[in-house]
C-alpha cells in the first residue's frame, strides 16, 4: 500500500510539532520551576536572616533566656507573624509542637495551641531537616494551593532554644506560571496552525502537479502519447513538466521507429531461431538411424538379407524425412517468412519408444550394451518429431556414458495424470555435480567419452521440448545407477 505525499506531509507535521511542544513545554516548565525554587529559597534565607536578627533584638531587650519557647512562646510568634506577615510555628528541642501564629488580613494574630490543618496536611521533611540541625523547605501542593513550609533551628549566642517554622502561600506564584504555560501553549497552537495552512497549502500547490504528473505516465505507459500536462507554478514543477512533455514526445517518435522496424526484426529473429531449432533438434534424428543402419550394413561378413531390407525401408524413410525437412528449412530461409509452430497431436508413447529403443540397439550393441523396455500405452498431446528428439537424446546418453556389458531399462508407467518415462542405466564413478548441473546448458560431465561435435546441449534441449509439453524431468543416481525420470501431461 503507497502513502501519499500529502498524508507523510500531514503525519510528519503532527509528530514534529508534537515533540516541539512536549520538548519547549518541558524545558521552559523545568526552567520556570527552578526560577520559583530559586525566589523561594532567596524569601527563606532572608526570612531566616531577618527573623534570626529580630530575636536576638527581642531576648535581648526582653531580657529572655532559659526555656523562653515554652515560657513565652506565644509571644514570639506574635512578635514574628506580625512583623513578617507569616505564619510561624514553635517546637521544641525535640520536634514537639509548641505555639503556632497565624497571620491573616485582620490586625490581630490568631493563637493554637496545636497544629493548624495546613501543618498537618503538610509533610515533615522540612522539620525533620531542622532536627538534624539543618535549615530546609519543602513545598506542599493541596487544595490548587501551594504551600511552603521553611524549618530551621535556632540558636542565639551558642544557645540551642528549639525549631521555627515559617508557612507561606506561593500560591500567586505558581498560577501566574501556570499562566504564563497556557499563554506560550496558546501562542504554540496558533503557530503551528497558520504555520500547517501555509505548509498545507503550498504542498498542495506542489502535490496537485504531481499527481496529474503520474496519471500521464501511467497513460504513457498504456501507450496514449496524446495526453498533456501545463502547470503554471513558475518554478521547478513547471519546469518538470516541460521535460515531461519533451520526454514523450521523444518516446512517441522513438516508438513509431520502432513499430515501423519490429515486424522486420521479428522475421528475421523467428527465421533465426526456427533455422536454428530445426538444425538441432531435427536433424540428429534421421541421421542417427541412418548412420546406425549403414554401420552395420557396412561390416564385412553382413549376410542377414531380411535386416538388410528392414534397414534399406528404413534408411529410405528417414532419408526422405531429412529431405523434406532440409528443403523445407531452406525454403523458409529464401522466403523470410513467419511460420507458426506445428500444433500439438496425439502421441503414444509406447509405439514411439518401442520403435527408438529398436534403432537405438544397433548403437548400444557396438558398447556391449543390451536395451530392455517394458511399456504402456501412453497417450499424450505434443509433437511427434520432438518427442523423438527428446528420448533420442536421453538413449543416446545412456548409451556414451553407461558402463559396457550393462543393460539400459526403459519402463512407461501411469502416474496421476501424466505419462511417466524411466530410463536407468549403469555408470561407473557417479558423481553429486553431474547430477547438479545435468541439464545446464554447456555442461558437459564426462569429457572422456564426448562425442566428435558434441556441445553439451543433449540434456538441455531434453529440458526444454519437456516444458513445452508442460511436464518435468530429472536426474537421479544411487549405488552407481543413473535414472532420468520424465513426466508428461497424458492427453485428457
Amino acid at each position: 500500500m503507497t502513502i501519499s505525499i500529502r498524508y507523510k506531509f500531514i503525519i510528519g507535521f503532527f509528530v514534529i510539532f508534537a515533540l516541539s511542544v512536549y520538548v519547549l513545554n518541558f524545558f521552559m516548565s523545568d526552567a520556570l520551576n527552578k526560577n520559583n525554587l530559586e525566589i523561594i529559597s532567596t524569601d527563606m534565607a532572608h526570612l531566616q536572616k531577618s527573623s534570626r536578627e529580630y530575636l536576638k533584638q527581642f531576648f535581648l531587650i526582653n531580657k529572655l533566656s532559659g526555656d523562653s519557647f515554652r515560657k513565652d512562646g506565644k509571644y514570639i510568634v506574635q512578635e514574628l507573624s506580625r512583623n513578617f506577615e507569616v505564619n510561624v510555628a514553635l517546637y521544641d528541642t525535640h520536634g514537639n509542637f509548641l505555639y503556632e501564629g497565624i497571620s491573616n488580613d485582620q490586625p490581630f494574630i490568631i493563637l493554637n495551641n496545636q497544629e493548624s490543618e495546613i501543618l498537618k496536611k503538610s509533610g515533615r521533611q522540612d522539620l525533620v531537616m531542622a532536627l538534624n540541625n539543618k535549615s530546609a523547605f519543602k513545598v506542599n501542593v493541596f487544595d490548587r494551593k501551594y504551600i511552603v513550609n521553611f524549618s530551621y533551628p535556632l540558636y542565639i549566642n551558642g544557645r540551642y532554644y528549639g525549631i521555627l517554622r515559617f508557612t507561606r502561600d506561593y500560591s500567586n506564584l505558581y498560577t501566574s506560571n501556570l499562566r504564563i504555560m497556557r499563554c506560550f501553549l496558546i501562542f504554540t497552537v496558533m503557530l503551528f496552525f497558520f504555520a500547517f495552512l501555509f505548509s498545507y497549502m503550498l504542498s498542495n500547490k506542489i502535490i496537485r502537479p504531481i499527481i496529474e504528473l503520474s496519471t500521464a505516465l501511467k497513460q504513457v505507459a498504456l501507450g496514449n502519447y496524446d495526453i498533456n500536462i501545463n502547470a503554471k507554478t513558475g518554478d521547478e514543477i513547471e519546469e518538470l513538466t516541460r521535460s515531461f512533455q519533451y520526454m514523450k514526445d521523444k518516446i512517441k517518435e522513438q516508438f513509431d521507429t520502432i513499430c515501423r522496424e519490429k515486424e522486420k526484426v521479428m522475421k528475421l529473429e523467428k527465421t533465426r531461431s526456427e533455422f536454428f531449432n530445426n538444425v538441432t533438434h531435427e536433424l540428429k534424428t534421421p541421421l542417427t538411424t541412418i548412420s546406425g543402419y549403414a554401420q552395420i550394413i557396412g561390416e564385412r561378413g553382413f549376410a542377414d538379407r531380411k535386416f538388410l531390407m528392414r534397414a534399406a525401408k528404413k534408411i529410405a524413410s528417414e532419408s526422405e524425412r531429412l529431405h523434406r525437412m532440409v528443403v523445407s528449412l531452406i525454403e523458409i530461409s529464401k522466403k523470410n517468412t513467419l511460420i507458426e509452430p506445428e500444433p500439438f497431436k496425439t502421441v503414444d508413447l509406447k509405439p514411439l519408444l518401442q520403435a527408438l529403443c529398436e534403432d537405438m540397439e544397433l548403437k548400444a550393441g557396438k558398447f556391449h550394451m543390451r536395451i530392455q523396455d517394458q511399456l504402456i500405452s501412453l497417450p499424450v498431446n505434443g509433437n511427434e518429431n520432438e518427442l523423438k528428439q527428446l528420448f533420442i537424446n536421453v538413449l543416446d546418453n545412456a548409451i556414451k556414458y553407461g558402463s559396457s556389458h550393462s543393460v539400459i531399462r526403459v519402463w512407461g508407467t501411469k502416474d496421476a495424470d501424466f505419462a511417466k518415462v524411466e530410463i536407468e542405466n549403469a555408470v561407473e564413478g557417479l558423481d553429486d555435480v553431474v547430477l547438479q548441473k545435468a541439464f545446464e546448458p554447456f555442461y558437459r560431465g564426462n569429457t572422456s567419452v564426448e562425442e566428435k561435435g558434441s556441445s553439451g546441449l543433449g540434456l538441455y534441449i531434453c529440458k526444454t521440448i519437456v516444458e513445452e509439453h508442460g511436464g518435468t524431468i530429472e536426474m537421479t543416481g544411487k549405488e552407481n545407477r543413473v535414472k532420468i525420470t520424465i513426466k508428461i501431461p497424458l492427453r485428457q
